[in-house]
């Protein structure tokens, strides 16, 4: 299910469900987060964390913060890798957030939205390269399957998804 980017609180300021007059927050995104710490070796570790939030879809904050939308499947993910982290030897947290600012969260929307684009991109530029030529029925199932990938992690169903999968259809 895609989230949806909440209008933007009225200029105003009034009326905040906290009563300091900060906006309605009740209308925003609500994300979580996995905040980690990771000892220096074993180097595989650092590496399995790092794919596994790539493959997860998570978009960094910053240096070892990372999010996801508030929705089925992330939290049970975070969790997944910060068991992964804590039983390397490192440390992690996972909670939930709602920024304060309406800002952060189309920050963070465009962050996801931009990766999504250029992973929807990679793979129409790889199926294009298959010309008028049929692609054998290999080169079909991994298209397919990195497709399923991406749309698993398009949190916010990006027009791309169904150029891609136009693309993907025709080819097949």
């Amino acid at each position: 299910m895609p989230v949806s980017v909440p209008p933007k609180p009225s200029a105003s300021g009034a009326g905040g469900k906290d009563g300091a007059g900060g906006g309605d927050r009740r209308t925003g995104l609500r994300w979580h987060l996995l905040v980690h710490a990771l000892p220096p070796k074993p180097l595989y570790l650092r590496a399995k964390v790092r794919n596994r939030l790539e493959r997860s879809g998570a978009v960094a904050l910053k240096n070892a913060v990372y999010a996801l939308p508030r929705r089925s499947g992330c939290l049970a993910e975070l969790r997944s890798i910060a068991e992964d982290a804590i039983a390397g030897g490192g440390r992690a947290y996972v909670c939930d957030a709602v920024f304060l600012e309406p800002e952060t969260d189309a920050q963070l929307v465009e962050e996801f939205r931009d990766a999504r684009d250029a992973d929807y991109a990679a793979l129409a530029e790889a199926v294009g390269r298959w010309g008028q030529g049929a692609p054998g029925a290999a080169a079909l199932v991994r298209a397919r399957r990195r497709f399923d990938e991406i749309v698993r992690i398009d949190f916010f169903d990006l027009p791309a998804r169904r150029r891609t999968e136009a693309l993907l259809s025709r080819a097949e």
